[in-house]
């Protein structure tokens, strides 16, 4: 009997963890009745062995890690057989970050994939508290707008197969792939709306690559929206123009050709170079700022094509203990703006025409 309430207790922490608040009303009183049922029968349990108790743990933890690998187990790669390709059909991808709208188990395992699967659901509850702030993820709604507008741009072109591809939610990049293929494209280009390369081996990983030649179809990638000059005139553009001229501004970003970029643009407009920071580390960069008596800050997350979890819940909560001294305004993403979309089409033509 113990070990079947050590199996029972294994599932449910596992569950409680993970699953949605509105199945709590399910998991808590089942939970209940086992403990009511255990206190129940406590004089059965008077005599207990160390074995039993090594037993018992074993079971239990055997029981948690089952439920979480059957929980976060990742996706069966498959690719479709196909026929027909026909080299005059022509897919564009729109490969971005994602984030689930609403909270998920299995959709939240992008913030923590690599992850042991003994702390995954520990991480769920992490993320699910931060749903509970948030209630619904504006970054699908703001990368689809980009992309909705990438897509019109196109279709001015030539009547292209649009897709489009999330890291870290649904259709991902495979699904996009093998929409394309399903319909016969003989060519699939990948625009990169992101930051890195990754994408071309998330691509390697998730396509059989070999069979895509076999049949004649060709792949290509853009060079990652964040690389081009109209990304940095972008962001410097919409900071120039604001209505408040600020006295510190924080680049949130490691140190990169494009964030150097947009800081000698900003101190080519006036600002200076003293009160502009490139760095991950806000607190460092606040330390900085505070030295120098700014009171007005303007940070700048470029990690985010879309403003998700970092740019929604964890940076205003970095900056917020300095709110008591500073005024603290935040572009919490790359955004939405026209020479973001005219961006994708540059490097969309550029990687065509190779």
């Amino acid at each position: 009997m113990l070990i079947l309430l050590s199996i029972f207790w294994g599932i449910m922490l596992c569950l409680i963890l993970c699953a949605p608040y509105s199945y709590y009303f399910l998991f808590i009183p089942m939970l209940l009745f086992s403990v009511i049922f255990l206190l129940i029968n406590r004089k059965n349990f008077k005599k207990i062995k160390y074995i039993n108790i090594i037993i018992f743990f074993v079971c239990f933890l055997f029981s948690y890690l089952s439920a979480s690998y059957i929980i976060f187990k990742p996706e069966r790669l498959q690719t479709p057989k196909i026929n027909i390709v026909d080299s005059n059909k022509e897919a564009v991808i729109f490969y971005c970050e994602g984030e689930m709208e609403k909270y998920s188990p299995y959709y939240s395992n992008y913030f923590f994939k690599n992850a042991p699967y003994i702390l995954k659901p520990i991480y769920a509850f992490q993320i699910k508290q931060k749903y509970k702030i948030l209630k619904v993820n504006p970054k699908i709604n703001e990368l689809t707008k980009v992309a909705e507008d990438v897509r019109s741009s196109l279709l001015n072109f030539r009547p292209y197969f649009f897709y489009i591809a999330f890291s870290g939610y649904y259709p991902e990049i495979n699904n996009a792939i093998n929409s394309a293929m399903l319909d016969g494209c003989g060519s699939i280009t990948i625009i990169n709306y992101s930051k890195s390369r990754i994408i071309e081996d998330i691509v390697k990983n998730k396509i059989d690559l070999e069979y895509l030649y076999k049949k004649g179809i060709k792949i290509k990638f853009t060079e990652p929206i964040y690389n081009s000059i109209l990304f940095v005139e972008s962001i410097s553009y919409r900071v120039k123009n604001m209505p408040i001229k600020y006295d510190g501004i924080i680049i949130i970003d490691e140190v990169t050709n494009t964030s150097s970029s947009i800081k000698t643009s900003l101190i080519n407009s006036g600002y200076s170079d003293d009160n502009i920071t490139i760095d991950l580390d806000v607190d460092s960069s606040m330390k900085k700022l505070k030295k120098l008596n700014s009171k007005n800050i303007l940070y700048i997350n470029l990690l985010d094509a879309g403003s998700g979890i970092r740019g929604e819940i964890d940076l205003p909560n970095q900056f917020k203990k300095y709110s008591t001294d500073m005024t603290i305004t935040g572009m919490n993403s790359w955004g939405y703006d026209k020479n973001l979309v005219k961006a994708c089409i540059y490097e969309f033509l550029s990687c065509s025409s190779k």
